[in-house]
């Protein structure tokens, strides 16, 4: 076979890779975003880490990880999730909601909940 040849079947499987790989993590998101959409969400964070645009985190009492991207809402002092929340911080979120408020002493912050850049959400 040419170089050329064995060029083509390169680039096409590279294509195909990349549309899989990109396939999966659109599912992976509407799972997340799904699961924590209809979620009651109520206690003291255990942890919260940031990893591939969003924010994960999990409460004390409960089993699931939950995953969202927050946004500060509208004004209030801008302040990034990941970054202000503390293990021992208070979290909740009602059902079917995009909103969640974060206790830190006397203060609550809200943020919502933006929806991810793909059409799988929306459907």
């Amino acid at each position: 076979m040419s170089f050329k040849k064995y060029f083509i079947l390169y680039l096409a499987a590279l294509v195909s890779f990349v549309f899989y790989i990109n396939r999966n993590l659109g599912e992976r998101s509407d799972k997340l975003y799904k699961e924590y959409y209809i979620a009651k969400i109520n206690g003291k964070l255990i942890y919260v880490r940031a990893a591939s645009g969003a924010v994960f985190f999990k409460t004390k009492g409960s089993s699931n990880e939950f995953a969202f991207i927050p946004e500060c809402d509208k004004g209030e002092e801008a302040r990034l999730f990941q970054y202000t929340a503390k293990p021992g911080d208070s979290v909740s979120k009602d059902e079917n909601s995009y909103t969640l408020q974060l206790y830190k002493g006397n203060i609550i912050y809200r943020y919502s909940h933006q929806l991810p850049y793909h059409e799988g959400v929306h459907k």
